[in-house]
């Protein structure tokens, strides 16, 4: 046999063993594929069909009371009520458009943070809704104790909140000739109640006036009220004639003494407390003995 033919020979033997090899190894990569197919958890089903998971929905029961009970109609597209499984009602009054399911779960939200006051007994809301992320609203109670005190007599505006990435508070109340404004952040419903119920007590401290020597003086009398509070009482007023005959005599002589003040008092025939003495030296003239 020539070489070529050798050659020739050798080169068809070496091709066919390399087609047996390679079948062979095509076989082995195959079932092994199918092996592992099989065996996870996103094989496809026999239908051929690509699984598609289903996204998963945090509950949220807490929230689930406020629905829509009354939707808005052609007449009034910008307004519509919701309510609660146990009788909490309020009228949402859009800017624009309809109440979304946003909008309503965040409305929700900061009804049921004020709705959670201490002492609280209201039924009624009105909202005024910009979009979900500014609205105003307006409770309207029938009670709201803080101890023995009913503060709803001093609400005749209702309580006022707003919304704007958090929650505030902007309420005026109505305490004999005065009218305070108690504002913040809600913070929580024990300081909340807390700090209307001192606006009850010292209405100057809370008082907004225009003219700032009528905010000082204001201030003045808050002052000196909430230092002759006693632990077991509520502050009371110093006797406005009192402080005007000690600035008269501190205006007369600034290096008058609380002895020099005792002293034309009695003389005067005029009723005192040393505490209110003690009081007016400290807070109107800055004086210290």
């Amino acid at each position: 046999m020539s070489k070529t033919k050798k050659l020739f020979f050798i080169l068809i033997v070496f091709l066919l063993i390399h087609t047996v090899f390679a079948e062979e190894l095509l076989e082995d990569v195959a079932s092994t594929v199918v092996a592992d197919t099989e065996n996870s958890e996103y094989a496809a089903p026999e239908s051929g069909e690509i699984p598609v998971e289903e996204p998963v929905v945090e509950e949220n029961p807490f929230y689930e009371g406020w629905k829509i009970t009354v939707p808005a109609t052609l007449e009034n597209s910008n307004r519509c009520e919701i309510g609660t499984y146990d009788g909490k009602k309020a009228t949402v009054i859009m800017n624009s458009g309809l109440l979304t399911n946003v909008q309503l779960d965040v409305i929700g939200r900061a009804l049921d943070a004020a709705w959670a006051l201490p002492g609280l007994d209201v039924k009624l809301a009105t909202v005024f809704a910009e979009n979900d992320k500014n609205f105003r609203f307006v409770l309207y109670p029938s009670s709201l104790r803080y101890g023995n005190t009913q503060l709803v007599e001093y609400l005749p505006s209702g309580l006022t909140f707003s919304y704007n990435t958090a929650l505030f508070y902007d309420v005026v109340l109505k305490v004999r000739d005065l009218v305070p404004r108690v504002t913040g952040a809600y913070v929580s419903p024990d300081d909340f109640v807390a700090a209307l119920y001192k606006a009850t007590i010292v209405p100057d401290l809370y008082m907004y006036d225009n003219d700032l020597v009528e905010r000082v003086e204001r201030l003045e009398k808050a002052l000196l009220s909430l230092s002759n509070k006693s632990f077991f009482a509520k502050p009371y007023q110093i006797d406005e004639s009192l402080i005007q005959y000690v600035k008269n005599m501190y205006n007369a002589n600034k290096n008058i003494t609380k002895k020099d003040v005792t002293a034309a008092l009695k003389t005067d025939g005029i009723k005192y407390k040393m505490s209110d003495i003690d009081t007016i030296f400290v807070i109107l003239l800055g004086i210290y003995e």
